[in-house]
């Protein structure tokens, strides 16, 4: 599943009414710890109906910042990507908006997803053993 988070309830709500809209199933969340509000989407959509998904997220999220840039009379600072850990614990790792749009140039926000994921998989993983060391044995199990 795709999961799109939202600060602002409201976003949230035009999102789901475009992808309602779009005939796309969803499943929702809420964290009431940090206030924010998933909407899940299987990963099983052809090429441009993602797009299409996508596309209408980043404007919802520019629209989100916008938002808060003229309540509070300063600009968003931080972007952020989610990861699982082992635990089942969700955490984000916060990026300058500016690094997110170079990355977002070079790969999808799937892709800059799944590689997130992964660090945070191999940090937990608390591998120790040198570089040099793994390759001179061979990958094998080691790396992912």
């Amino acid at each position: 599943m795709l999961d799109y988070v939202f600060f602002d309830p409201a976003a949230r709500v035009r999102f789901l009414a475009f992808l309602a809209g779009l005939g796309v199933d969803t499943e929702t969340s809420e964290d009431a710890d940090d206030g924010t509000c998933s909407v899940w989407v299987s990963e099983d959509l052809d090429d441009e109906l993602g797009d299409r998904i996508d596309a209408e997220y980043d404007r919802l999220m520019i629209e989100q910042a916008n938002d808060v840039d003229a309540e509070s009379g300063y600009a968003v600072n931080l972007v952020g990507v989610q990861y699982t850990r082992p635990d089942g614990v969700v955490g984000v790792v916060r990026l300058q908006p500016e690094t997110m749009n170079q990355v977002t140039g070079c790969m999808t926000v799937e892709e800059l997803q799944r590689f997130i994921q992964h660090v945070a998989d191999e940090v937990w993983a608390e591998h120790t053993e040198a570089m040099c060391r793994v390759l001179s044995k061979g990958m094998g199990d080691s790396a992912s």
